[in-house]
């Protein structure tokens, strides 16, 4: 999907990242503030971005120029590595260039490539690596460490050690791989308060195995802290959300306790009146079936239209001033949402005195909008208590991290949280397995997956459609489908979905951090899968979580 284009109010700083459009020439019309440092420049308007990037080739400008998908190139400037997409819409005069600084993930990727190719060297000169360096023999015992491996485990005399028992999450688990395979092994594991990417690799004489350590601490704490600002962002959206959500119920509870002083006010005036009078014994009975009439209808809401509605309104009225009862066009309305009928009203006048009628049928009104302010209350508060209780399991507050999750509640309860969301206009299908086991897992972080897959659908049908969710237990697996119908994934798209920050959404309102985590919460964390299929006109992820697996050590 091509970024549609952003007004110029926008424009310049919604994006970290380096942002320039340009003219079909490549001349740049308007950049933002990231862009401006990336160059350093001082200014970039009426610059040519062929000269400013020369790693885009001519070639490459005339396709972005010719086609209508996204062009992504590599450049390195004032030393730092970028990716920048370059997107053009048919409809347009204009030319965008998006950038994302790539260094940090490319010097680890070329720290681990070199150190493959250069194992024997390195072997020699273990003090000259800034990480750690062990040779160990194929049993795991430690011949050689650099000085960076006796300080990372703490131990000067680190020679006759096991490698197996000091790193036995790197060591013991994939020690037969490492020694069958003939290419070096990388695996990232968490050694006291850092975390490190080891490469483990068979030497040529195929006697020793060499192990190097790559620190990625840093790197993880900003992985850590984006996925903290994903999670902030989408913490503002369903506060926003939430609030509308329980303002509503609020309100209408609020209304309907103001309406009951006044109606109680009524029915006590009422009742001081029936009390003086002289009912006799059929006259009790029939005010005593007349309020639980009341009482039970007030719960109720007949299905009448307004034309219906208002041509019983005013048979009851009729009806009402015949027998001269005092002000019949308050009591008729009233009435008739009780589903009072007119036979009724006749056998009520053969039961009641004429001067009793009156105060017998509003003894009945008002008892019944007393108990339907009654029920209104009741239900606005059951619904503040739905939304609450939704929102503290929802974020398992006061829980451990790693608690026994019911899929499906927590599914539910998601859609309870973006209720506001789903309401505008999309229609939910709840098709859930009702025997599918609880299972042991991070269950917040599932909310978050669950939260990012139905917002993300929620927005591809922009406001309108269907939204189906289902669950069921498949091979030793709880799989949970989100799908819509909205436009669809185009195929150039699907393999990067879950990439770090890609996004077909406009720049400003997509992190491209969403899947990502996802990935990692579901994969990462879970030994699980999330796959995604898609057409035009459906889309359909799909979640499947181990039942019998505990759940990876959260880092």
């Amino acid at each position: 999907m091509t970024p549609s284009r952003p007004s110029l109010s926008e424009f310049p700083e919604m994006n970290p990242g380096p942002v320039v459009r340009m003219d079909l020439e490549g001349k740049v019309e308007l950049a933002n503030r990231a862009a401006v440092n990336t160059f350093g420049l001082g200014e970039l308007v009426g610059k040519n971005w062929l000269e400013l990037s020369p790693q885009l080739l001519p070639g490459m400008w005339s396709t972005v120029l010719e086609g209508t998908d996204s062009l992504q190139y590599e450049a390195e400037i004032s030393g730092q590595t970028y990716v920048f997409t370059l997107a053009h819409r048919e409809d347009t005069e204009s030319v965008f260039a998006y950038g994302t600084d790539i260094s940090d993930r490319t010097a680890v990727q070329r720290e681990l490539a070199k150190k493959s190719v250069i194992i024997e060297e390195m072997a020699q000169f273990p003090d000259m690596n800034p990480g750690p360096v062990v040779r160990v023999d194929r049993e795991g015992t430690i011949k050689l460490a650099n000085g960076a491996a006796q300080d990372l485990f703490e131990n000067h005399d680190l020679v006759g050690e096991s490698w197996l028992t000091l790193c036995p999450e790197i060591g013991e688990d994939i020690w037969p791989e490492v020694l069958a395979s003939k290419e070096p092994v990388v695996k990232e594991n968490r050694v006291r308060d850092k975390n490190l990417v080891f490469t483990l690799a068979t030497a040529k004489a195929g006697t020793d195995i060499f192990i190097y350590g790559t620190d990625i601490t840093t790197q993880k704490s900003a992985e850590r802290a984006l996925r903290q600002s994903e999670k902030m962002a989408t913490l503002g959206t369903l506060a926003a959300g939430i609030a509308h959500e329980l303002n509503n119920p609020a309100a209408a509870a609020q209304r309907a306790a103001d309406h009951m002083r006044e109606e109680f006010s009524t029915l006590q005036d009422v009742q001081s009146q029936i009390s003086c009078l002289n009912l006799s014994e059929a006259e009790q009975f029939q005010l005593a079936k007349m309020e639980e009439t009341a009482r039970a209808n007030a719960t109720k809401t007949e299905d009448f239209d307004a034309i219906a509605q208002s041509d019983l309104e005013n048979e009851c009225e009729d009806w009402l001033e015949d027998h001269d009862i005092k002000d019949g066009w308050e009591l008729a309305p009233t009435l008739v949402t009780i589903g009072v009928t007119l036979e009724e009203l006749e056998y009520s006048a053969t039961v009641f005195s004429k001067p009793h009628l009156g105060p017998a049928l509003q003894w009945m009104s008002s008892t019944f909008l007393v108990y339907r302010l009654l029920d209104e209350i009741r239900r606005g508060t059951a619904s503040i208590s739905e939304i609450v209780g939704a929102l503290k399991s929802y974020s398992y507050l006061g829980q451990a991290p790693v608690q026994s999750v019911d899929i499906n509640e927590s599914l539910r309860n998601t859609l309870v949280i973006l209720r506001s969301k789903l309401k505008q206009g999309i229609k939910v299908v709840q098709d859930l397995d009702e025997t599918i086991p609880k299972i042991e897992a991070y269950g917040g972080e599932l909310n978050q997956v669950w939260t990012n897959l139905i917002d993300n659908a929620v927005s591809a049908m922009n406001g309108s459609g269907e939204l189906t969710v289902r669950s069921e237990q498949r091979n030793g697996y709880i799989t949970v489908k989100i799908e819509d119908d909205g436009p669809g994934i185009s195929e150039d798209h699907i393999a990067q979905i879950f990439d770090a920050f890609f996004t077909t959404k406009p720049p400003g309102e997509g992190t491209g951090l969403g899947l990502h985590t996802c990935y990692n919460i579901v994969v990462n964390k879970h030994g699980g899968s999330i796959d995604v299929k898609s057409k035009p006109g459906w889309t359909c992820f799909l979640v499947s979580l181990p039942i019998n697996a505990a759940p990876a050590r959260n880092n």
